[in-house]
């Protein structure tokens, strides 16, 4: 049985939880997956086998129309042990926002492989975006065509060791095609495989996703999350 801790919260606009309750019921038997809020998620890693990021902190939670949420900074302890988790060479998946998280935190972004910077990374307005496979075939594109979403597009995300960054799918916005899906391998610092999962703003973008081989609406985007989980631990 494969543990697998989701850090899930933060405002509701992304609807974390709900989304982390559907990617565990796609995979199935045999992982045993734990929901945890914020940086608690961090201190469950002990016997953890791959760290699901998913949830948005950072100080402007608090505003109200982020929901008037209080904002903790990432505490040393968690720090300390999400440090420990990545030099053992274990794996991180990251979705959307969660990027975002803790930026006052270096080695949070470290962790993830890549980083929304603030004043920098955007995004476009919501609306219906096509992704198309980029590059070489990849495991985590398997059965995964080209697909189109309800949601936004991301771009402008740093990738925190760009010439190990791959990217295997791409949505266009404004006449340039920004990654949507992306890996890294292990590298650097004793770091595990990597994955970054940008499209995921709500619920539009999990179950309406149209096209693609993987066949129903949604097919593409839960067939994303199974083969970058699948890869991430090496299966």
């Amino acid at each position: 049985m494969k543990r697998i801790v989701f850090m899930v919260g933060g405002p509701e606009f992304h609807p974390v939880g709900v989304q982390a309750g559907a990617i565990a019921q796609w995979l199935g038997e045999g992982y045993a997956c734990e929901l945890v809020a914020g940086e608690g998620a961090l201190g469950r890693l002990e016997g953890a086998e791959l760290l699901v990021v998913m949830g948005l902190y950072w100080p402007g939670m608090e505003q109200e129309w982020a929901g008037g949420m209080k904002y903790e900074p990432l505490g040393r302890g968690n720090a300390e042990r999400l440090g420990a988790y990545v030099r053992s060479g274990r794996p991180v998946v990251s979705h959307h926002g969660g990027i975002a998280s803790y930026p006052e935190a270096g080695e949070f972004a470290e962790a993830c492989g890549w980083a929304w910077v603030w004043g920098e990374t955007t995004h476009s307005p919501f609306g219906s975006w096509t992704t198309k496979p980029a590059g070489a075939g990849h495991a985590v594109m398997e059965g995964v065509g080209t697909f189109t979403v309800e949601d936004e597009i991301y771009y402008g995300v740093k990738a925190m060791e760009p010439g190990a960054a791959e990217v295997h799918a791409a949505a266009e916005f404004e006449g340039v095609a920004h990654p949507m899906v992306s890996t890294m391998e292990a590298v650097g610092h004793g770091r595990g495989r990597r994955v970054y999962l940008a499209n995921g703003h709500d619920m539009r973008a999990f179950s309406g996703a149209a096209g693609g081989s993987a066949g129903a609406s949604g097919g593409a985007v839960r067939r994303l999350w199974v083969n970058s989980v699948r890869w991430a631990l090496g299966e």
